[in-house]
């Protein structure tokens, strides 16, 4: 990772927001964090983020549809779909999307979502 790659954490659970955004921030990263898909989209629209590491169930649009959007506007920004509530067919939706990590499940150790960022970006272009 280089020090002060930009993060958009999109996450409507305003503990687990919280929390993640504490871990990436000590691990380096400049962390924006939004509630909802659609405020996420309009957010990468206006600036520029390193990664994104989304909810799959958000307000507004959700983790997928999302992820969708981004490849289309973005089509080089990595992003990482996480979930509670994660099924094999989220997991190859999201990767059949464009998600680059496909489903990841918030119930991993916090540390585990800064590791994979860290993968992501050093392997993308």
């Amino acid at each position: 990772m280089k020090e002060g790659s930009r993060l958009l954490l999109i996450e409507d659970d305003e503990v687990a927001a919280s929390s993640l955004r504490q871990v990436l921030c000590e691990e380096g990263y400049a962390v924006t964090v939004v509630a909802r898909g659609d405020v996420g989209l309009q957010s990468v629209a206006e600036r520029n983020y390193d990664v994104v590491l989304t909810d799959l169930r958000l307000p507004g649009i959700d983790g997928l549809d999302l992820v969708a959007r981004l490849r289309r506007s973005h089509s080089r920004l990595p992003v990482i779909l996480m979930t509670a509530h994660g099924t094999n067919e989220a997991a190859i939706e999201a990767t059949k999307r464009g998600a680059f990590t496909g489903a990841e499940s918030r119930r991993l150790p916090r540390r585990n979502f800064a590791k994979t960022c860290s993968t992501v970006l050093t392997s993308s272009p």
